[in-house]
């Protein structure tokens, strides 16, 4: 097991480098996931989050893909969380911005693999998972919401 020391000086790390390269997107998904180890899950996304939103817009290719892949984690931690309904919009985000990038489109997989896990280990009917896949799947707004026809949504 890792020692509370190192782990503190492993996040000391990320925070430094983030400083002297604030775009440097390895050292802000670091000190992310670093935060999520300690269960701070919120200051995890919170964190990508203000990194994506600074960042965002700039024309590199690299910046974009760099953005992307800050997005991707964002993703990654709320799909671990079971966080579905956010993680899709950030996808959504990602798939927009970025459409033809690798990472972004395994991360689609990913959750949706993650979902359909989750919906058939529930005793969820499958008229309410089919309407949930559809919404998530699709990015369909039109879609009714379970509460329309009183289905119990298994998330």
């Amino acid at each position: 097991m890792i020692s509370l020391e190192r782990l503190s000086k492993a996040t000391s790390a990320f925070q430094k480098a983030l400083k002297l390269s604030p775009k440097c997107v390895p050292a802000v998904v670091g000190l992310a996931r670093r935060y999520e180890q300690d269960g701070e899950v919120a200051r995890a996304i919170k964190t990508l989050e203000e990194y994506v939103n600074k960042y965002n817009g700039e024309g590199s290719r690299r910046q974009r893909a760099a953005v992307s892949r800050a997005r991707v984690e964002i993703v990654d931690i709320l799909t671990e969380h079971r966080e579905f309904e956010d993680a899709w919009k950030h996808l959504k985000q990602a798939l927009l911005e970025n459409p033809t990038n690798d990472i972004v489109l395994q991360t689609a997989e990913k959750l949706e693999t993650s979902m359909r896990d989750l919906v058939d280990s529930n005793d969820g009917s499958e008229r309410a998972s089919g309407r949930y896949r559809a919404r998530a799947l699709n990015f369909d707004d039109d879609v009714p919401n379970d509460n329309e026809d009183n289905v119990a949504d298994p998330f």
